[in-house]
C-alpha cells in the first residue's frame, strides 16, 4: 500500500512538472511571438495632409532590410545650402504616419526624415526586435542622408518615441554622426520590459521572463539583457533631452531618470510630467513643442 502510494505521488509530481514546463513554454512563446509581430495601427496619412512637400524614399538598413520613408525638406531652407536634419523614429506597432503628429512643427527649420522600422508600415522585415536591430535601421537612414546634397550631415538629430527613442539612443552610441538625441518615453533596459509582461505572475515572473528571453536569443538573435539604452547613453556625447510620464506603467519615468543619470553629455535635460505614455504630446502640446524646438536650436 505504501509502495503504491509512493509511486502514485511520484507520478503526480512528474505529471505536474511536465504540465508546468509545457504551459510555461507555451505561454512564453505566445508572449514572445505576439510581441515580435505587433498589431500595427493602420494610418494612411502622408505629409500632404499637413501641406508639407515630401519625397518618397527607399533605402536599406545596414543589415539589408528594405525600408520605406519620407524626406520632408525644410520650408525655410537656404537655396544651395544643406540644412540640418531630424530623423523621426516611431514606437512599437506604429508607423511614420503617426510620427507626423508630433514632428511636423519642426519642418520650418529642419529637414525631416520619417521612416517605418522593419516589420512596420510599408517597410519589409518579418519581425521587430524592440529596438535592438532597429538601430541598424537608424544607421541605414544616416547612410542614406549622407548621399543627399541638401542634408548637412554634421547636423543630424534623432527624435524618437518609446521603442524609437530607445533605438535612437543606442544608435547614437554606435555612430558619432548623431549630434542630438530627443527621447520621449524610452525604456532603460529591455530585460525589465520583458519582466513587466509577467508582472501578474508573482513568483513566476522572472522565470517566465527568462524563458521569453531564451526564445528571443534563439529565434531573433536578441538577448534582452544586452539591450540597454541606460548603458548605451554612456557611450555618446550627444546632448539628450529625455521625457516621460510619471504614471507610465512599467517604470518608464524611472528608466528615463536612470538614462539621464548615466548621460555623459553636459547638455542632458530631463522632463517628467504627470500622466502616461502619450501624455507629453496630448496634454502638454505647446510646452512639448517649445522644449523640443529650444533644445534643437541650442544644440543643433
Amino acid at each position: 500500500m505504501i509502495f503504491t502510494l509512493t509511486v502514485l505521488i511520484r507520478k503526480l509530481v512528474r505529471d505536474l512538472v511536465i504540465i508546468v514546463v509545457v504551459c510555461s513554454l507555451a505561454i512564453t512563446f505566445y508572449v514572445y511571438y505576439t510581441n515580435i509581430h505587433p498589431t500595427t495601427v493602420i494610418d494612411d496619412r502622408n505629409p500632404s495632409h499637413t501641406t508639407l512637400e515630401y519625397e518618397n524614399v527607399s533605402f536599406t538598413s545596414t543589415d539589408n532590410i528594405a525600408l520605406k520613408g519620407w524626406f520632408i525638406p525644410a520650408k525655410n531652407k537656404v537655396p544651395e545650402k544643406p540644412s540640418p536634419t531630424v530623423i523621426v523614429l516611431h514606437g512599437l506597432g506604429l508607423s511614420k504616419s503617426q510620427s507626423l503628429d508630433w514632428s511636423y512643427f519642426l519642418a520650418n527649420d529642419y529637414n525631416l526624415f520619417l521612416f517605418d522600422f522593419r516589420a512596420h508600415g510599408a517597410s519589409s522585415g518579418k519581425n521587430t526586435t524592440f529596438g535592438n536591430k532597429e538601430t541598424k535601421d537608424v544607421l541605414g537612414a544616416i547612410e542614406y542622408l549622407k548621399r543627399r546634397p541638401d542634408v548637412d550631415i554634421t547636423r543630424v538629430a534623432v527624435y524618437g518615441f518609446s521603442m524609437g527613442a530607445s533605438a535612437g539612443i543606442m544608435a547614437a552610441a554606435i555612430t558619432a554622426d548623431i549630434k542630438v538625441i530627443i527621447a520621449d518615453s524610452p525604456y532603460a533596459h529591455l530585460s525589465r520590459e520583458v519582466e513587466n509582461l509577467y508582472s501578474r505572475y508573482w513568483i513566476f515572473q522572472k522565470p517566465l521572463a527568462w524563458l521569453t528571453g531564451l526564445w528571443a536569443r534563439f529565434l531573433i538573435q536578441t538577448n534582452p539583457a544586452d539591450v540597454a539604452p541606460a548603458e548605451s547613453i554612456k557611450l555618446t556625447t550627444a546632448p539628450v533631452l529625455l521625457m516621460a510620464g510619471e504614471d507610465d506603467p512599467g517604470g518608464v519615468a524611472d528608466g528615463a531618470r536612470e538614462i539621464y543619470a548615466n548621460a555623459i553629455s553636459e547638455g542632458a535635460e530631463l522632463w517628467i510630467v504627470p500622466g502616461t505614455h502619450d501624455t507629453l504630446f496630448l496634454s502638454y502640446r505647446q510646452e512639448f513643442k517649445d522644449r523640443i524646438a529650444a533644445f534643437l536650436k541650442k544644440h543643433l
